[in-house]
């Protein structure tokens, strides 16, 4: 209960202290001191709560006067009753007088403000490890008690003291004339903060000075005017620029449809449409989808509803319709960006952060953003109208109609939330996995021929150079390796992507439209081409990590593939038939690392759910400064927390030599699947370790002002480390020359830079550029690098080269060939990468998709034709390609 009245009534409080902290933090740093920081925030929460204590102020002036009016009369029938009879004749006069002994409470509504506000500030400051070693002054250190005067070895703090002082003189000013009982609270409640504050870090002593400061400037000033008859009257000219204030409305009504459609839209739909499209990446070891959920609808209930509340009922008459249209055209505001603005198509992650720090938002309006101006202007207008003319009917229909489907949309998707994550904790009660380093899951063999792909999601090509460049070790460690700089994908995410590395170029975009079946068909198909190959000419064959498990093993499969769920299972049988071995790392390999580093856990998604619903349904010039480079202005950096799915990936190389045995006595043929490429991140220099990041200091070719390019390279280098380090534990277990090496990525990324390529490599390149790099049997010479024009495609030939006579497609009967590449390459330059989407379809291929042609040099934009549309494409293809 305690954590619901937090959430509700504190939480809101807490975020916008830690907002206005965040927006205000560069000013005060650039004077020196950041204390000034929390003096500007101190007067903003001041100036912010001013009309609710000035109407409290005044409630609390009315009830002593109705009391002091009452108070002769109850004095008699207290003095001459007793019992009930007391009891029927005080409710008799009270209702005869308009009055309620509850109304009372209005004596305390200042105070009331107060505590919310109070702790909140309390925990944002006492939490607060930026300013752990700053000092303001004589204060030395601004997370701890000031301690400015000193006898001998005992400390006394003065911040708490002057507090203290400022507060009884604001307290006497407020009630000067007023009765001797009315002082002694005050000086209780000033000797209660005293005691709270007195070893309360300085940060948070200054905030609550200076808010006590401002409070007597308010009441000298209030005592002035009111002592002077001081009136402040409003010119005739505004009065009649605001004359539609005179109107009269149903405000009231229109306030609480309003609210309730404000927390159904924040609360509900957009927290439950995010988190219900995949259910199972925001489970944490503290917490999962159903808690964010709540937490989000807690949350926002205190902003709309309870704060919402209690400004609305603080408010004059004119204030409340002010508030009421103001509410109003927020949402509809609110509603029209949330659909006509489209969110940037970018990767988000479960901390409710996009991949890459700058996304672009501007870059997402509807096609035509002339529609969508007028749309919105028509929008505003027409609700204004219907407000101003007093049409609330209609208006209130359309709020309760809007609020109550977002409410049903919102349950139906928790009760998706719900059996997905009942599915995923049943199928972890049922088969869950123990991690154990003495569980072999690579079996090479010492006296037979092995074939090792290693598949490194998203390794970028082009940053290979400068990770040799600045690790001499590297070149030594991949001897034997040849480098294909100039290797494309034929497409841009994972889903596409890595179908020709085990398929082939008959599972390119193109070519793969030519097939018929399902995309989850062909899918299968793709991802076991090669290893059926190998195991119907008799070799062992062991996948590990199958990237199939996006259709298969997902944990919210249930739900969402419906009827399609038979076919992806029946798919699963192709393994079986072929005799191919699949073996899945579990989780919990991150064990024994998690002891020593720490975890993203759920609070941090938490309290970005609340930014992330703000910041979808925000004008795009807003969106920007509210995502803040995915931080939401967060106070406290936490670069020092690894995402479970980083550590996953992370362990898997870290830990890749306890993983592989040596006991097969037939020819073996092995995919590992490792995605630490995928999870950018910035790690620890020299080593790309995960101790705690420090200050990054060192110089090499990268462009270290691009952070979302550093983390890349720093996960790529690591990668790199560790595979190198397996290099040296394959050479001294006397496997590494018996063994044919493939690394490959399926694809590279966008919004990179390189130092050493153009602007046009840069932007049309370094996407569908993945890393290849082969070693053959046998191989132990220096390190190269060739400049054959590469596919990832190559790779089935590369891998069945001298061992499978005539290779053929087992679902085809067609040869494998890279005969394709020698008329050029065509890439599909867009495509969807979620694979929900490609449920149910068969084609990958759409009319309004841009494509590029690339035939000699890539990096001679002569070479290129970009963004062809998909016929001419198609008739490049055919007249080319497909003969």
């Amino acid at each position: 209960m305690l954590n619901f009245l937090y959430m509700l009534i504190v939480k809101p409080l807490e975020m916008l202290i830690e907002f206005l902290f965040n927006v205000f933090l560069d000013l005060s740093l650039s004077y020196g001191n950041i204390a000034l920081d929390i003096i500007i925030i101190s007067f903003v929460v001041s100036v912010l709560c001013l009309p609710l204590y000035l109407r409290a102020d005044k409630l609390k002036e009315e009830e002593n006067e109705i009391q002091e009016k009452l108070s002769k009369k109850v004095n008699i029938i207290k003095k001459n009753f007793k019992g009930d009879e007391r009891q029927m004749l005080l409710q008799t006069y009270y209702r005869q007088n308009n009055y309620h002994p509850v109304m009372s409470l209005r004596l305390s509504l200042s105070l009331l403000l107060q505590i919310p506000i109070f702790i909140a500030a309390y925990i944002f400051f006492s939490n607060l490890t930026v300013i752990n070693g700053m000092s303001c002054g004589a204060i030395k250190n601004l997370s701890a008690p000031d301690g400015l005067f000193t006898i001998g070895s005992f400390h006394i703090n003065i911040l708490p003291i002057l507090m203290t002082l400022v507060n009884l003189n604001a307290g006497y000013i407020y009630s000067k004339d007023k009765s001797l009982k009315g002082n002694k609270v005050i000086i209780i409640m000033s000797l209660i903060f005293l005691i709270l504050l007195y070893n309360a870090p300085s940060a948070l002593v200054i905030y609550w000075l200076f808010n006590n400061i401002f409070s007597l400037i308010k009441n000298i000033f209030l005592r002035v005017i009111s002592e002077k008859n001081i009136r402040f009257e409003i010119p005739n000219g505004i009065k009649t620029k605001f004359s539609f204030l005179n109107i009269n409305f149903d405000y009231k009504s229109l306030f609480i449809c309003s609210i309730f459609a404000c927390w159904t839209l924040f609360g509900f739909f957009i927290p439950s449409e995010v988190i219900s499209s995949d259910s199972s990446k925001f489970i944490f070891d503290d917490g999962g989808p159903v808690d964010i959920f709540f937490f989000a609808v807690t949350v926002f209930a205190g902003i709309f509803i309870f704060w919402g509340s209690w400004l609305y009922y603080f408010s004059n008459t004119k204030i409340k319709k002010i508030l009421s249209a103001t509410i109003f055209l927020f949402f509809i505001y609110s509603v029209i960006n949330l659909f006509f603005i489209k969110m940037p198509n970018e990767i988000l992650l479960n901390t409710f952060n996009f991949e890459r720090h700058f996304p672009p938002f501007s870059n997402y309006l509807l096609s035509n953003k002339w529609l969508w101006l007028a749309v919105l202007v028509a929008g505003v207008i027409f609700s204004s109208v219907l407000v101003l003319r007093n049409k609330l009917k209609y208006v209130k229909i359309f709020l309760i109609l809007i609020s109550v489907s977002w409410f049903l949309v919102s349950g139906y998707n928790f009760i998706k939330i719900y059996r997905e994550i009942s599915v995923y904790n049943e199928k972890n009660k049922i088969s869950k996995q123990e991690f154990d380093k003495n569980s072999k899951y690579i079996n090479l063999s010492k006296t037979k021929k092995n074939v090792l792909i290693i598949f490194v999601d998203r390794a970028i090509s082009s940053y290979l150079p400068i990770a040799f460049d600045e690790d001499k070790n590297l070149r030594k460690q991949f001897e034997g390796f040849t480098y294909y700089p100039n290797t494309f994908s034929m497409a841009g995410h994972t889903i596409l992507g890595y179908l020709p590395i085990l398929g082939g170029y008959e599972y390119a975009p193109f070519r793969f439209d030519e097939k018929k079946g399902t995309f989850i068909e062909k899918y299968f198909q793709a991802a076991t081409v090669l290893p059926a190959v190998f195991s119907k000419n008799g070799w062992s064959v062991n996948i590990v990590n199958p990237t199939t498990n996006v259709w298969i093993l997902r944990d919210d499969a249930d739900s969402v593939f419906g009827d399609a769920k038979k076919d992806v299972l029946s798919s699963d049988e192709i393994y079986k038939r072929f005799n191919i071995t699949t073996k899945d790392i579990p989780k919990n390999i991150t064990d024994p690392l998690k002891d020593s580093y720490k975890i993203v856990n759920s609070d941090k998604p938490k309290r970005n759910v609340i930014y992330y619903s703000f910041l979808s349904s925000a004008p795009a010039l807003l969106r920007r400064y509210i995502y803040d480079r995915g931080y939401y202005h967060k106070s406290e950096f936490d670069e020092k927390y690894y995402y479970s799915e980083f550590m996953k990936n992370f362990a898997e190389l870290y830990f890749l030599k306890d993983l592989t045995d040596f006991t097969q006595e037939n020819n073996t043929f092995t995919v590992f699947n490792n995605k630490l490429p995928h999870s950018p991140q910035i790690l620890c220099y020299p080593d790309y370790d995960l101790t705690e990041p420090s200050d990054i200091n060192y110089s090499s070719k990268m462009d270290i002002n691009n952070i979302f390019t550093l983390e890349h390279y720093h996960v790529n280098m690591a990668t790199l480390k560790m595979l190198g380090k397996y290099m040296d534990f394959l050479r001294e277990n006397g496997v590494y020359d018996n063994t044919r090496i493939i690394i490959v990525a399926d694809h590279g990324r966008d919004g990179l830079a390189n130092s050493e390529w153009d602007e046009f490599s840069i932007k049309y390149f370094m996407h569908f550029n993945p890393l290849l790099m082969v070693k053959d049997f046998n191989q132990n010479e220096t390190f190269k690098t060739d400049e054959t024009i590469m596919t990832n495609g190559d790779v089935p030939v590369i891998a069945t080269k001298d061992l499978v006579e005539k290779p053929v497609n087992p679902y085809t009967n067609k040869l494998i060939t890279n005969d394709d590449k020698k008329f050029g390459i065509i890439v599909k330059k867009d495509i969807k990468w979620e694979p929900k989407y490609y449920i149910g379809k068969e084609r990958v291929c759409q009319d309004d998709d841009k494509y590029y042609y690339i035939k000699g040099n890539p990096k001679d934009k002569n070479n290129w034709i970009v963004d062809m549309d998909y016929k001419n494409a198609l008739r490049l293809f055919k007249s080319k390609f497909h003969k």
